[in-house]
């Protein structure tokens, strides 16, 4: 703990480690080999940004830590809470001078000796990048140099303690933003960068990590996590450098792609557009046409997840030449200027024709529609419509409708196709559809017809059909 000035002599530095052991300290066995896996995930006790020297010198896992570059601003630096956690010392020791020792949970503890002052008490509730103190030189065990002496601990022997300060005690290898120190005697890392407190903004194509070992790429916004180091080297990313970010980032993120993503497989090469949860795979001539945009690597596990055609209220437009259509029933309906203003020029996807033209015109049956001038809300079924009275939408689940224009409403009929299934939602009665006509099901005429589809209507619907 006691230092040298100056970065030529440090390795003739002299040790008084076990000077500093309490006699209340008690010998324990080292921490069990799982339990890192419990650890807090620590930040280095300094803010943001700070570049700090640490050294394992003659007291590993403990480390002495100065300021870089070449130690200015050591003394007197900013001290934070590397973990939320509560003060169980603030004191001032006769050898380690001021020191602070901070129970993190789960038994893991961190301590702080030659402090230059203290600005938590005992018992006190911190959180992560909270002020503790500032880093000084007090104490015989200092030789006088600023430094800080910083220790982390896991409870071992599960006394609700953490003993320090000596070889033996339980002290641990020290984990900042998931990269571990303090790993044998005599080592030194140069310029370790804080990022505690830091605010990360996400990049696209960047890989992140997490102190779990998580690794993920930043695709449309959101995190793609690898299941493993395989994927993400078959992903094209073996080698790639990747930024420390602290526990639980990844999940402040957007956790799915925003529409307009590229994705590219990197096993063939293929590159996909995603638009309301669909995925279309260009070919390279549309790519060239879309202006060749940037795309990010990714599993294909990833990629196969999306299906072919987008979801309800999804905006496409043709990129060729600008006619947007809207989605709702796995069916689409071109817009006209006029529509796509009253329906609030919701944002869109460019994309191929090739992708719009996949998608048919007639809604899947039990498909809502909502007129967004006068909030009325229709069920289609079998290329006809019934609206809903406000009963009837309750009864039914208050289902989510898609607004769209009463021009494409008015396009369906007043009763279903032939072969189309109706089902009164009170009573569970199927009903057949032939010829502008209901005939009602008996279970076994159903069953012989081979058990179809059907769709809950109201009660109203069915009696606006005559009988068969």
């Amino acid at each position: 703990m006691n230092r040298t000035s100056g970065r030529s002599s440090r390795a003739r530095r002299t040790f008084t480690v076990t000077a500093l052991a309490l006699a209340s300290l008690t010998v324990a066995a080292p921490a069990p080999a799982n339990a890192a896996a419990a650890a807090p995930a620590f930040q280095l006790p300094f803010p943001c940004g700070e570049k700090w020297q640490l050294n394992s010198w003659g007291h590993a896992p403990a480390l002495d830590m100065v300021k870089e570059p070449n130690q200015a601003g050591t003394d007197g630096a900013k001290l934070i809470a590397p973990a939320d956690g509560t003060v169980v010392q603030s004191t001032y020791h006769s050898n380690a001078g001021n020191m602070i020792q901070i129970n993190h949970g789960g038994g893991w503890f961190t301590t702080y000796i030659h402090l230059k002052t203290r600005s938590v008490s005992v018992n006190q509730r911190v959180t992560q990048g909270q002020q503790i103190g500032q880093v000084g030189a007090t104490g015989p065990t200092s030789n006088g140099h600023p430094h800080l002496h910083y220790e982390q601990a896991f409870d071992s022997n599960g006394d609700g303690r953490a003993s320090w300060g000596a070889p033996g005690t339980e002290r641990v290898r020290p984990t900042f933003n998931g990269v571990e120190y303090g790993q044998s005697n005599g080592q030194e890392w140069n310029n370790v960068t804080s990022a505690n407190g830091c605010s990360v903004a996400p990049v696209e194509g960047r890989l992140y990590r997490e102190p779990s070992g998580t690794i993920a790429v930043v695709a449309g916004g959101a995190p793609v996590r690898f299941s493993s180091m395989e994927e993400l080297n078959a992903s094209g990313y073996e080698g790639a450098p990747f930024t420390n970010v602290p526990a639980g980032w990844l999940n402040t993120l957007p956790q799915s792609p925003r529409d307009g993503t590229y994705l590219r497989n990197a096993a063939d090469g293929g590159i996909s557009v995603i638009a309301g949860g669909a995925k279309y795979g260009l070919s390279h001539p549309e790519w060239t046409a879309l202006g060749q945009p940037a795309s990010i690597n990714v599993p294909i596990r990833l990629i196969n997840t999306y299906g072919a055609i987008p979801r309800n209220g999804t905006y496409l437009r043709n990129h060729a030449n600008g006619n947007i259509v809207i989605i709702a029933g796995s069916a689409k309906y071109s817009l006209t200027a006029a529509q796509y203003d009253t329906l609030g020029k919701p944002a869109f996807t460019n994309v191929p024709v090739g992708f719009i033209n996949r998608i048919g015109t007639d809604p899947t049956n039990g498909t809502y529609l909502r007129n967004p001038v006068t909030a009325s809300v229709y069920l289609t079924v079998g290329g006809a419509k019934h609206g809903l009275s406000y009963d009837e939408w309750i009864a039914l689940g208050q289902p989510a409708p898609t607004n769209v224009p009463i021009e494409w409403i008015n396009t369906f009929g007043a009763i279903p196709r032939n072969g189309t299934y109706l089902r009164n939602h009170v009573d569970g009665t199927i009903y057949a559809i032939t010829n502008n006509h209901k005939k009602a099901l008996s279970y076994d005429e159903w069953a012989a017809l081979g058990k179809p589809d059907s769709t809950n209507v109201p009660i109203n619907y069915l009696n606006t059909i005559p009988n068969a």
